[in-house]
C-alpha cells in the first residue's frame, strides 16, 4: 500500500521543487500512525505472560469476534506456564552463541536465510529502479515527468497491492513451504525473461516480466519470512530471533540499494541474471531445510527441529497440523476436549481462573480401607 500511494504521488510531486512535499508526507503518516498507535489491541499471549489473564481473554475473544475459544485460550495459558517454568527471555547475543535450552541452530539458520534471501531475489532492484529499468526500453525522456516509465510504475505497484491480498488468501490454502519455492521458482523465470526483454529492447517483455516478478514475490516471498521467527521459534526466544532476522533483511536492503547500481552499469542488460541464480538457490535451500509450519503448534514444530542443522525432507521431520492432532486425541493439556465439554455443560462461562484451576485439579480423597 504504501509503495503504491508513494508511485502515486511521485506522478506529480516528482519534479523540483514540489519533490519536498514527498518528504513531508512521510512525516505525516508516521504522525498518523502515532496517534493511532494507543487504540490498538495488545497481544492476547503478551497479557497471558504478564498474568492480566482477565484482560487476555476478552482481548482474544475481540480478535476471534466472538467465537468459541476456550481451547485455545487454555492452550495458550498452559503454554505459558510451561515456558516461564523452563526460562526467562533469551536476547540477540545469546541465540547466535547457541546458550538457550533448545537447540535452536536451525531455526536461527532458517529465519536468517529467509530472510536473506527476501531481499536479494531482486525485489528492491525493482522497486527502487524500476523507472529506469522499463525506461530503458521504452526510451522515455526523463524530463518529461510523468513518464511512460513513471506510469507503468505505478501500475505495477497496483497489482502488487492486489497479488499480496491473493497471497495472503492462498496462506490459508497452501503450506509455507509450497508458497515460498513457488514464489522464487516463478521469479527467477521473470528475471531470466528480463535479460532478453533488455537486450532486445522489447519493451512489452521487460514491462510483463517486471509486472509478474513484483506480483509473485507477493505471493509468498514478500509476507511468510516475516512470519517464520513466529512459528518456528519458542517463546523465550521468539523476540531476539526476529530481530536478527528483522536486522538481516535491513542491512540486505541496504546492501541491495547500494551495489545494483554499479553492478547494472557494469552487467548492463544481464544484471538480473544475478538475482535468478539467488532465486533459484533459495528454491533448493527452501526444499531441504525450511519445515512446513502452517497450522502446526510452535511447540512441536520446536521439539522437531530443535537437534542441529539437519534437512526436513522425509516423515521423520513432518508435524502434524492442529486439526489432526484434535482428531488423533493429542492436545497439549490444559485444552478442554470434547468429552470434557460434554460433562462440563456450558463452558463458555468458564473465566481464566476457572482454566487455571482446571489445570492443576486437586489430589482425590481416598476413602479408608475397610477392615
Amino acid at each position: 500500500m504504501g509503495i503504491m500511494i508513494d508511485n502515486a504521488c511521485a506522478l506529480g510531486l516528482a519534479p523540483p521543487p514540489r519533490w519536498r512535499i514527498l518528504f513531508a508526507i512521510t512525516g505525516v503518516l508516521g504522525l498518523v500512525n502515532f496517534i493511532l498507535f494507543p487504540f490498538a489491541r495488545e497481544s492476547p499471549k503478551w497479557l497471558i505472560n504478564k498474568g492480566r489473564l482477565e484482560e487476555a481473554h476478552e482481548a482474544l475473544s475481540r480478535f476471534r469476534n466472538n467465537a468459541y475459544i476456550e481451547d485455545e485460550f487454555n492452550e495458550m495459558v498452559e503454554v505459558d506456564r510451561i515456558n516461564k517454568e523452563r526460562t526467562e527471555d533469551v536476547n540477540v547475543i545469546q541465540v547466535l552463541r547457541g546458550q538457550t535450552p533448545d537447540n535452536l541452530r536451525h531455526q536461527l539458520m532458517c529465519v536468517s536465510a529467509l530472510m536473506f534471501f527476501q531481499q536479494f531475489c531482486g525485489i528492491n532492484a525493482v522497486i527502487f529502479y524500476s523507472t529506469s529499468i522499463i525506461n530503458r526500453s521504452t526510451g522515455g525522456s526523463p524530463a518529461d515527468i510523468p513518464t511512460l516509465a513513471q506510469i507503468l510504475s505505478f501500475i505495477i505497484s497496483v497489482a502488487a497491492l492486489i497479488f499480496t491480498f491473493i497471497g495472503m488468501v492462498l496462506g490459508a490454502y497452501f503450506g509455507r513451504r509450497t508458497l515460498l519455492m513457488f514464489s522464487h521458482l516463478s521469479m527467477a523465470v521473470f528475471a531470466a525473461l528480463i535479460v532478453p526483454g533488455s537486450v532486445r529492447n522489447v519493451a512489452a517483455l521487460v514491462v510483463t516480466a517486471v509486472f509478474c516478478f513484483n506480483a509473485f514475490f507477493n505471493l509468498g516471498v514478500g509476507p511468510i519470512p516475516w512470519a517464520a521467527a513466529s512459528e518456528m521459534t519458542p517463546r523465550y526466544a521468539m523476540t531476539a530471533m526476529s530481530a536478527i532476522g528483522t536486522g538481516i533483511g535491513y542491512i540486505g536492503t541496504f546492501v541491495i540499494g547500494v551495489i545494483f547500481p554499479p553492478l547494472n552499469n557494469w552487467w548492463k542488460n544481464y544484471t538480473f541474471l544475478f538475482f535468478m541464480a539467488w532465486n533459484i538457490i533459495a528454491t533448493v535451500f527452501i526444499f531441504f531445510f525450511i519445515p512446513e509450519t502452517r497450522d502446526r503448534p510452535i511447540e512441536d514444530t520446536v521439539s522437531k527441529h530443535s537437534c542441529g542443522i539437519h534437512l526436513v525432507v522425509g516423515k521423520k521431520w513432518q508435524v502434524p497440523p492442529i486439526e489432526e492432532k484434535a482428531e488423533m486425541g493429542e492436545l497439549e493439556h490444559g485444552v478442554i476436549d470434547e468429552e470434557d465439554r460434554a460433562l462440563l455443560g456450558d463452558t463458555t462461562s468458564i473465566t481464566p481462573v476457572d482454566i487455571i484451576e482446571m489445570s492443576n485439579p486437586p489430589p482425590l480423597a481416598l476413602s479408608p480401607t475397610p477392615k
